[in-house]
């Protein structure tokens, strides 16, 4: 077949405002698959480095989610309490792993290139469909001890197609 293999972002940048410690700020974007002729795909994400101060060092940790219910780049957990801090993200939608993110309080860190993790699965699909759509909800929460200003770091998601 000759119908294409696509992968969109409703939204390259996501601005999640400006973080007050304890209460968290969340943003979102959709990611889109289009099959075309594949006969399945994976989309994996990966940060460039933990959320950098722009004009400084520090640096936002990726969550760890509850303390009662840790979470790691592979698997989600329930991150509901304000006392907890970091960055991350929780996945809705289509070709998502249901067991992992079981509801909008389950989130997971970012693989973090800056120490060579490997990037995460966060959409799959091992058969021919024609689309698919899931939302990533991007989280942030701070301690009141966290520098003031902008913080940024750079997300990729890779999708691969197999043929």
């Amino acid at each position: 077949s000759v119908i294409p293999f696509t992968f969109t972002i409703s939204s390259l940048n996501i601005n999640l405002g400006t973080p007050i410690a304890g209460f968290p700020n969340t943003a979102s974007n959709t990611l889109h698959v289009s099959n075309g002729s594949a006969y399945g795909y994976t989309v994996k994400a990966i940060e460039d480095r933990p959320l950098k101060l722009v004009n400084g060092s520090d640096t936002i940790p990726n969550t760890t989610c509850d303390p009662a219910t840790s979470c790691s780049i592979n698997d989600a957990n329930v991150w509901s309490s304000s006392a907890s801090y970091g960055f991350g993200y929780n996945m809705t939608g289509q070709n998502i792993d249901l067991s992992d993110f079981v509801n909008s309080t389950y989130f997971r860190p970012f693989a973090n290139a800056l120490i060579n993790e490997q990037p995460s699965i966060v959409m799959q699909n091992s058969t021919a469909t024609t689309s698919a759509t899931a939302t990533v909800t991007y989280k942030v929460n701070i301690s009141g001890s966290q520098a003031a200003g902008t913080y940024r770091n750079i997300i990729q998601f890779l999708a691969i197609p197999a043929y």
